[in-house]
């Protein structure tokens, strides 16, 4: 994020309380998953599944709790790409603003973490976001 800090981080900076950029954000994937639902192009089934752990998710992605795994279509640290206009929406910052302030809190992490480990732990999937490992693919 914006000097390597995290969503949440912003948000209070701004004054903008982390549970309403959490609510913003879980509830426009509620409305994205039911605008799927009514459209056909998924199960009632498979919409539980998407929103069953959604606050706790967002959550993570908001404080930058990554499990080493990309999200459901994400990309940058973890948070995807329509949550990302909501949350830069939230803050009064442009999706790309946010996207960069991401990217270089990532940078900063990488190179604590170089120091510690002596090796690269964070790394880029393209299209799915970060992941850590201790070796390349």
């Amino acid at each position: 994020m914006q000097g390597g800090k995290t969503i949440a981080q912003v948000a209070t900076d701004r004054g903008v309380a982390v549970d309403k950029v959490i609510t913003a954000m879980v509830d426009d994937m509620k409305a994205k998953v039911a605008a799927a639902l009514t459209a056909g192009t998924i199960t009632q089934a498979k919409a539980d599944e998407e929103l069953a752990d959604e606050p706790k998710e967002t959550t993570d992605k908001v404080n930058n709790v990554n499990k080493g795994r990309g999200g459901k279509g994400s990309h940058g640290a973890g948070v995807e790409s329509g949550q990302n206009a909501v949350a830069a929406k939230i803050l009064s910052m442009t999706d790309a603003e946010l996207k960069t302030a991401l990217e270089v809190y990532i940078g900063y992490l990488r190179r604590k973490l170089e120091d510690v480990e002596g090796t690269r732990v964070i790394h880029t999937v393209r299209g799915v976001g970060y992941v850590l490992r201790e070796n390349a693919p």
